[in-house]
């Protein structure tokens, strides 16, 4: 027996060691591919065993902050997981966003995806594609194609000055709180959707959100975020999102019976307002809107319907956030408040005309501290600063910053930390709308390239940018011109998720005395002529 058993451990020994062998070769890999190509790239050590690390700073609602001290802990290239890094060296960022770069987009943006079966401008990662499609969108977003685009913007900015009026007259003592981080969005919401399809939802005249649709957006971006993290689940979902069953509830459509308004996570009255639309459009009615734009240009009702549907959800998103922090950062700062409005006050009392109306966008751009409020707002507070929007490195490898990048690394851009650099002086943590008013244009110049960058680059720059600035100068203006602004918290003006989701920014209105108060909202002729 004993002989037996001898015989048995001799023939099976070869096979236990050889299981041992291939676990331990295994795991070496594991080992390998974990820690070693970016071994030498800085960052929290657990970041290079797994990607829930990063979960864990999207889930703790502070995001922002979390994006500055990595920048400050590790510098220009940090380590967030075992096969991604981030970025926030400006000539980095632009040399790996600029067009015909080796750096193509990578499983992230799959996160973006309205549709299992179709992409949009947002989402869409062939290079090709991508590009064909932002020239079709191009001149709708850029404003060329949208009839009037001005004077809709000053409407629903007059009612929303009346708003605030009604606010003010009701109020025993002539003060009106006002919560920002609702009505803003919502005059937004208002002025996207009628660019978008040549009405709005009502939202301002109603003072409600009708359709929950930022109860819709602001969870599906929370969403977002995390399957943009584990990128397997968004797989998952786009693959089974195929099937039938599962496509009518990951994938709601704005009508099941013509297919058009796919959308995820967005609420289904303004699907429908969008299929109304889309139908007038096949009729033949043309409005100028973004809509009109795009069909008019060969996108199927389904393709452009879907692109208008991610323009709403990202456009407003985002730009009522700038609009929010270039308000909040003028507000913390009595003198800048002063200097702001006798600018705006000169500008009305040299134009007379401009006493029974907004300030047209021509007198806003030439006002160089607004813009420069503006410019260091939006410096201090990027808009999308939450969206990685990975890259991937060229098979090859790169080295970025000095460090040697694997090919297939996953590429991220931190849009505080770049905003964070020398190039703009001293103190570039605070707020200092001064440092864009030197006389040196070259300094000036390359601080306006480096800002540029929060609004993406190359063939991923914002292809609204005029709309979301010509939203910025319209409201900014008018309601410094109008109100004296306090906050009504000042130790928490605001509470931030982490991203461009804001709540409670409370703020104090009093009808300003004199200066240039008189704008138009108070005049019968002014409100008949916009309505």
């Amino acid at each position: 027996m004993k002989i037996v058993a001898m015989i048995a451990l001799f023939i099976q020994a070869p096979v236990y060691l050889l299981a041992v062998g291939f676990k331990l070769w295994a795991f070496s890999e594991i080992l390998y591919k974990w820690n070693f190509p970016l071994s030498r790239i800085p960052g929290p050590k657990l970041a290079s065993w797994t990607r829930l690390w990063w979960l864990r700073l999207v889930s703790r609602s502070q995001l922002d902050r979390d994006m500055i001290r990595l920048h400050r802990e590790y510098g220009p290239v940090v380590r967030i997981a075992p096969n991604s890094i981030l970025i926030s060296d400006p000539d980095t960022t632009r040399d790996v966003l600029a067009v015909g770069s080796r750096f193509k987009r990578g499983p992230w943006f799959d996160s973006l995806r309205l549709d299992p079966f179709t992409s949009n401008v947002v989402s869409e990662r062939d290079p090709k594609k991508h590009q064909q499609l932002r020239a079709i969108l191009a001149p709708g977003l850029s404003g060329n194609d949208i009839q009037d685009m001005e004077s809709t913007m000053d409407g629903y900015m007059a009612q929303y000055l009346q708003m605030i009026e009604r606010k003010i007259e009701t109020a025993h003592d002539k003060i009106a709180d006002l919560d920002l981080s609702t009505t803003i969005p919502l005059l937004t919401l208002d002025m996207i959707t009628h660019l978008c399809l040549g009405e709005s939802f009502g939202s301002i005249e109603h003072e409600t959100d009708s359709f929950d649709f930022f109860k819709a957006l602001n969870l599906g971006m929370l969403f977002q975020q995390y399957i943009a993290v584990l990128t397997e689940i968004t797989t998952v979902l786009l693959g089974v999102g195929k099937l039938p069953w599962f496509r009518t509830r990951l994938f709601p459509k704005g009508s099941s019976s013509n297919g058009i308004g796919r959308v995820m996570l967005v609420s289904r009255n303004p699907q429908e307002l969008t299929l109304e639309q889309c139908t007038e459009r096949e009729s033949g009615v043309s409005k100028k809107d973004m809509l009109d734009s795009f069909l008019s240009r060969g996108l199927s009702v389904d393709q452009a319907t879907s692109e208008v549907l991610i323009i709403i959800t990202s456009g407003v998103g985002a730009t009522s956030y700038a609009i929010q922090a270039v308000i909040k950062s003028i507000v913390a700062d009595a003198s800048v408040v002063h200097k702001l409005r006798d600018e705006v006050d000169g500008v009305v009392a040299t134009n007379p005309k401009y006493s029974l109306r907004q300030v047209p966008n021509s007198a806003i751009k030439k006002m160089p501290y607004l813009q420069a409020c503006i410019l260091e707002g939006l410096r201090i507070y990027p808009p999308v600063f939450s969206q990685l929007r990975e890259r991937v490195a060229p098979p090859e490898g790169v080295v970025l910053n000095g460090y040697a990048v694997p090919g297939g690394t996953y590429i991220g851009f931190n849009s505080i930390g770049s905003q964070l650099n020398h190039i703009y002086g001293d103190s570039v943590e605070e707020y200092h709308p001064e440092r864009w008013l030197i006389d040196d244009e070259v300094q000036l110049k390359r601080m306006r390239r480096d800002l540029d960058l929060v609004f993406g680059h190359g063939n991923s720059k914002c292809l609204g940018i005029n709309i979301a600035n010509l939203e910025l100068n319209k409201i900014v203006v008018e309601l410094f011109r109008t109100y004296d602004i306090s906050f009504c918290n000042k130790d928490s003006p605001w509470k931030s998720r982490g991203d461009f989701v804001l709540t409670d920014f409370c703020v104090r209105l009093r009808r300003r005395e004199g200066g240039s108060a008189t704008n138009g909202v108070h005049h019968s002729e002014y409100r008949n002529n916009v309505f």
